[in-house]
Formats: C-alpha cells, sequence, structure tokens
C-alpha cells in the first residue's frame, strides 16, 4: 500500500476559499438537523455554530488548512 499526504489551504485571498468554504457551509446546514436529533445540541446552539461559522469563513483574516491522505494498493491474485 502506497500513500501520499496532500494539503488544501483555503484560507482567505486563496483560489479554494470560496468553494470550499461554500461546501462547508452547506454540510453544517444539512447537519443540523441530524445532530439535534440525536441529541447532540439544540436548535439555538447549532443556528448560533452556524452564523458564527459564516462569519469566521467571510472574515480577511480567516486561515484553513485541510489535510487529506491517499491511498492505494493492489490487491495480491495469490
Amino acid at each position: 500500500i502506497e500513500e501520499r499526504a496532500h494539503v488544501l489551504n483555503f484560507s482567505a485571498d486563496t483560489p479554494a476559499h470560496e468553494a470550499v468554504c461554500r461546501n462547508f457551509l452547506v454540510l453544517l446546514h444539512l447537519l443540523g438537523p441530524v445532530v439535534i436529533e440525536m441529541g447532540l445540541t439544540s436548535d439555538e446552539e447549532w443556528s448560533a455554530l452556524y452564523h458564527e461559522a459564516t462569519i469566521d469563513s467571510l472574515s480577511a483574516t480567516f486561515r484553513a488548512l485541510w489535510f487529506l491522505l491517499t491511498a492505494w494498493g493492489r490487491v495480491s491474485t495469490e
């Protein structure tokens, strides 16, 4: 098995910033009903978190890195 590490910088003013942040906020929006139904948080707490994440991601000083790992290999034919 081989591996290769990758880092995606999606800080403010980087090419990936807008798309990654937009997708992350969509993910938060979709996860809201699930975590609320599971009793992990309240609707009010989740709304506050979503609002804070939106404001933070739009800040000119926003900094973020996403660490990824690609792994591949072959299944033995023996």
